[in-house]
């Protein structure tokens, strides 16, 4: 392993590259959650509503199509999708013990 990667890693308080690599993971993955959840934040302030109300008022109007509602919907709903994905794979890095090989 490369002593440079590891004395810089243990000089930041990490007791491994190890530990370092997993941390860095979980905290990658936590600040998409974050990003995904602000998004929906915003579009519940721009709509005044959360999704399964937007859904159902938007799909109840047959006949008219706003492309921006479309968009906002496609994008509110991946959002959803992403955290309920990032979420278990937080949960398996959380519970994971990882060896790393650096080259």
């Amino acid at each position: 392993m490369n002593s440079l990667v590891e004395k810089t890693v243990i000089e930041l308080g990490y007791e491994s590259v190890d530990k370092f690599f997993h941390q860095k993971l979980i905290e990658g993955v936590k600040q998409k959650i974050d990003k995904y959840t602000n998004e929906i934040i915003e579009f519940e302030k721009k709509y005044d509503m959360k999704f399964p109300e937007f859904q159902k008022e938007y799909f109840q109007k047959e006949g008219e199509e706003v492309f921006e509602k479309d968009d906002d919907g496609m994008e509110w709903e991946w959002n959803m999708r992403a955290i309920q994905e990032l979420s278990i794979t937080l949960e398996m890095l959380k519970n994971a013990r990882y060896t790393l090989t650096i080259l």
